[in-house]
């Protein structure tokens, strides 16, 4: 489970043209496995979180990758998850990995498990101001030509 302060972003009136979230896979899981990018829907705190406690999820898988047996850089995009977020459509409890069932999870780093700054997750977000759109008629319209 990961989750990314917003609050400097979420005030503002914005369009997210690309939002990603890259994970390095540090300890290589199942070869082949799906791992998938699903939005935490309740509040969670990292230092009470176990299995029997875990957070609910939402159903859309936001994005996906296959394991592929080499330690390296896993990215998401989770543009619309962050839309949804600026856009108070949904509260920003994160966002969680999850496997397919029965396979072996990689494990990935975290801000809170590696010393290297260089190895934790990263969320990058591409935006622009959104622009308002005056609304004309089709009448208005030829009218100018």
């Amino acid at each position: 489970m990961v989750e990314f302060d917003l609050s400097d972003i979420l005030a503002e009136d914005i369009v997210i043209e690309l939002a990603t979230l890259e994970v390095y896979e540090g300890q290589v899981g199942s070869y082949g496995a799906a791992v998938n990018c699903q939005r935490i829907k309740t509040v969670w705190v990292e230092a009470s979180v176990i299995w029997a406690s875990r957070p609910q999820l939402g159903s859309r898988v936001w994005d996906s990758v296959v394991g592929d047996g080499a330690p390296g850089w896993w990215v998401f995009d989770i543009t619309e998850q962050v839309q949804l977020w600026v856009d108070g459509e949904q509260d920003n409890n994160g966002v969680a990995l999850v496997h397919s069932p029965g396979c072996t999870f990689p494990i990935v780093y975290s801000s809170d498990y590696t010393a290297d700054p260089d190895l934790r997750p990263i969320l990058t977000i591409d935006y622009s101001p959104r622009t308002e759109v005056e609304e004309v008629s089709w009448g208005q319209i030829k009218a100018t030509f």
